[in-house]
């Protein structure tokens, strides 16, 4: 049996992010819905016309309007993803922190399923997950990572009974050909 304490901190929430597909896609829509839209305000007919009016690149850097339009790109389009990206993980760990202070996740990995135990503001909830429900498993230099419907990193430090070595050979004997160990 091995039971790991699973805090939702600012580490964790990194990773979330870091693996979620979908917030990525919306990312890079984000910047070239960007690009369009700086594209189409340089003149009726965008770009070209831009570079026709001013008659070469020389003459169209010189042009003061045009800087306007790409400082505006860079600081709309994108610092503001760039300034999302890096502040949601700490914001959202200090809401969890202010609204859920005793908040505890407890997984226990035993030979037939992982336990999962939430608890918080005085509310428990008991979850079984059979390894059958991992999509995917990774070991990186200093956590495992486990997807499920969402993504579970546990670090090496959270380990309340067991190693990560002895997780690490569970999950392989468990996962099979799921399981990847990319220790970078």
């Amino acid at each position: 049996m091995i039971q790991v304490n699973y805090k939702l901190d600012t580490r964790t929430l990194w990773v979330r992010r870091m693996l979620n597909t979908k917030y990525w896609i919306f990312m890079a829509f984000y910047i070239l819905l960007a690009a369009v839209v700086t594209v189409l305000e340089m003149g009726s007919t965008g770009l070209a016309a831009t570079l026709i009016k001013n008659d070469s690149i020389k003459n169209l850097l010189q042009d003061k309007s045009f800087y306007g339009s790409v400082f505006l790109w860079l600081v709309v389009y994108v610092l503001f993803p760039i300034v999302i990206i890096l502040t949601l993980p700490p914001l959202q760990s200090r809401k969890i922190a202010k609204y859920s202070p005793d908040y505890v996740n407890i997984f226990v990995f035993d030979e037939e399923k992982i336990a999962n135990e939430i608890s918080y503001n005085g509310q428990k909830t008991h979850i079984d997950i059979p390894y059958t429900n991992i999509k995917s498993v990774k070991r990186r230099k200093d956590s495992i990572i486990i997807m499920l419907k969402y993504a579970v990193c546990i670090f090496d430090d959270a380990y309340i009974n067991g190693s990560p070595a002895e997780l690490e050979s569970l999950l392989k004997e468990k996962c099979g050909n799921k399981y990847r160990s990319g220790r970078s």
